[in-house]
């Protein structure tokens, strides 16, 4: 938080006071701050003057330096003291309530401000001030009411440079309620004063596009009145478009709006000219990863991946491009250029479970179990996502299954809900001659995945291993009966078969699976 520049006072027995300003980046989450408006003493000016007594102006110099040198519990003294000098000392209230602020005591910093709207009604500062007070406590109503009452207040009285930083604050507000279309308004006020401002511009042209689509502002906006304030919002990108050629923010708003028409190559056609037209190389990059995660949305994810190779040309370092290339070389089978991609993505993104999960499945893809169970336990320590976790855990009992440590994998699947997770723990209770748990966990497996051939062989085989003849005699006939040329079912089958004394059809079954290739069945049909 800096600290407020106070002027220093006239010679004169006179006073100025300082306004609190609502700093917001892009009108998004708004933040309180101190600052100071132009020091003027026009007609127009924010600043007040005050007469004073010279016991008082000692004073309020004394609390002024201490305010300037963030020593604001000894300047809230101070204040205080000129307060009991003279409660209707505007610049008393002013500093009392910065320093309170300061040290973040917002209910007396509340008081204060509210004091000088009670003091000074017809002045912005009061107003002002409260509001910023309030949005700091996350009272947005009382902030955006306080706000708008500096907005009034202000309007025709005072410099447009601070009336405009008042409708900013209150459009901040504003957006962060979703009442986008009275931020609409309020930007409007504020462009008015400053035409052709680019920041103004952008930033209402989202908050049109947001009234449009409807977020947040009271029902009943009839289609005509979206229809018109789309209509505005790419009127206003364009226009920025036109003073800043290829606008990052300015063209991704244009690609969402022409997304959202379901107008897609304009879209696209809008971000190819983005590209060709923006001179710095980190935007070029942003506006080709927002081209592929257009043609993701489209469900062209093979477009996606040249497209995310171009981005990362301009802005290698960008974990989350990394990450999205690295996802759809994996899907594509592109293994080795999928596990580069999410090394690095994992770098940069040290702290993210999808990116440490998505290098899990990389490593598992590669049939790197040890470094695929490093990262999907590492993921399990990054996320609460029961989803996530639950993915890791396959992922690591897996790795824990193929490394031959059946404990630690049994471990980490129990529970499993997932068809490929009870698939896992079935062969993992085997390999511990825990048939019962095999046959237990295999019977959801195929429930999950009932025309899953392997699922079903597995099942099938621990049913042998479990002395349950007859249920693997008919899980192993249907699934023969489905993959005829299963040489191994035939062979758990035959099995099955003798086992219950029905030894001609264990021969033909033996002697099936020995005419497929298998070789174990020959030395049965020996016997």
């Amino acid at each position: 938080m800096s600290t407020p520049q106070l002027p220093h006072l006239p010679q004169a027995r006179k006073l100025t006071a300082l306004m609190l300003a609502l700093v917001c980046g892009a009108l998004g989450s708004a933040s309180a701050q101190t600052a100071t408006p132009a020091q003027t003493t026009s007609a127009n000016s924010a600043l007040i003057e005050i007469e004073a007594s010279p016991a008082l102006i000692a004073k309020l110099e004394a609390a002024q330096k201490l305010l300037r040198d963030k020593k604001y519990k000894e300047a809230q003294a101070a204040y205080q003291q000129a307060v009991a000098l003279d409660y209707r000392s505007f610049e008393a209230h002013l500093g009392l309530g910065l320093a309170l602020f300061n040290q973040k005591d917002l209910l007396g910093a509340r008081f204060e401000f509210s004091q000088l709207v009670s003091l000074a009604p017809d002045r912005i500062e009061g107003y002002f001030n409260l509001g910023v007070v309030q949005a700091r406590a996350g009272d947005r109503p009382a902030a955006i009411a306080s706000l708008s009452k500096a907005a009034e207040v202000g309007r025709g009285k005072v410099l447009p440079g601070v009336q405009i930083s008042t409708l900013r604050s209150l459009a901040a507000q504003q957006i962060a309620s979703g009442t986008y279309a009275d931020a609409a308004k309020s930007l409007k006020e504020a462009l008015d004063l400053e035409p052709g401002d680019a920041s103004l511009t952008l930033a209402l042209a989202e908050t049109l596009y947001q009234s449009a689509k409807g977020g947040g502002d009271s029902a009943g906006s009839s289609s005509s009145t979206a229809d018109s304030s789309l209509s505005d919002a790419l009127a206003y990108a364009y226009k920025v478009m036109g003073q800043s050629p290829g606008n990052l923010r300015a063209t991704t708003l244009v690609a969402d709006i022409y997304v959202d028409q379901k107008l897609v190559p304009r879209a696209l056609s809008e971000l190819d000219r983005g590209v060709q037209q923006n001179p710095k190389a980190s935007e070029k990059g942003r506006l080709l990863f927002k081209k592929a995660q257009v043609l993701l949305a489209a469900n062209r994810r093979q477009d996606a991946i040249p497209v995310l190779a171009q981005s990362l040309k301009y802005n290698p370092s960008s974990g989350a491009v990394q990450y999205q290339y690295g996802k759809l070389l994996l899907e594509a089978q592109q293994t080795d250029r999928a596990l580069s991609a999410l090394k690095v993505a994992a770098k940069q993104n040290p702290k993210s479970a999808e990116v440490s999960l998505a290098l899990a499945f990389a490593y598992d893809a590669k049939n790197n179990p040890a470094e695929a169970y490093k990262a999907a336990v590492a993921t399990t320590k990054l996320t609460a996502d029961p989803a996530l976790t639950a993915s890791a855990n396959l992922l690591a009992g897996k790795a824990a299954y193929v490394s031959k440590q059946y404990t630690i994998a049994k471990r980490l699947l129990i529970g499993a809900s997932s068809g490929e997770a009870l698939t896992w723990l079935g062969l993992t209770n085997y390999a511990l001659k825990d048939y019962a748990g095999a046959v237990t966990a295999l019977e959801g497996a195929a429930k999950a995945l009932p025309t899953n051939a392997v699922v079903q062989a597995n099942l099938g085989a621990s049913y042998l291993a479990a002395k349950q003849f007859s249920e693997a005699q008919n899980v192993l006939e249907n699934l023969v009966k489905r993959n005829p040329r299963y040489s191994e079912a035939w062979y758990n089958l035959g099995w099955a078969l003798r086992n219950l004394s029905r030894d001609v059809e264990a021969r033909a079954a033996f002697k099936k699976a020995s005419n497929l290739g298998y070789a174990p069945a020959r030395k049965e049909l020996r016997n």
